[in-house]
């Protein structure tokens, strides 16, 4: 198995990753996603995110969330927020929608640091929704 192969702080940051998304799932399924924003946003941040730390999140909470039942991508969103106001960083959840072929609606969220996305797929699928909120 990889997981043995890395090292004791990268064993670490996946445990805090894992810890960090079953609690946002869970808080999902008891509270309303603004009263977790709010929790987050009381973490004081002052820097920028840069490359290094928002690809160790990125790494860390999509390695982690294939084992949280129900991490959708507003779970993974809002546990990256919370990693990298940890960390110091600021960073934006922000929500886009569209319709589908069919007239459906779909929602989606991307967790954007340092003016890249940090989760939630390619920067270049963004523009197909239409953003609803920044958090």
């Amino acid at each position: 198995m990889r997981f043995f192969r890395l090292s004791i702080s990268e064993k670490i940051f996946l445990a805090h990753c894992i810890i960090v998304l079953c609690v946002i799932r869970l808080a999902l399924s008891l509270k309303s996603a603004s009263f977790i924003m709010r929790k987050i946003s009381a973490i004081h941040v002052t820097e920028d995110g840069d490359q290094k730390s928002s690809s160790m999140v990125a790494w860390g909470v999509g390695a982690c969330s294939n084992y949280v039942p129900g991490a959708t991508c507003l779970t993974q969103a809002l546990a990256g927020q919370y990693l990298m106001a940890r960390h110091n960083y600021r960073s934006i959840v922000r929500i886009g929608i569209e319709r589908d072929d069919h007239k459906n609606i779909k929602a989606h969220a991307w967790l954007l640091s340092g003016g890249f996305v940090v989760l939630g797929g390619k920067a270049s699928d963004m523009p197909l929704y239409a953003t609803m909120v920044d958090l």
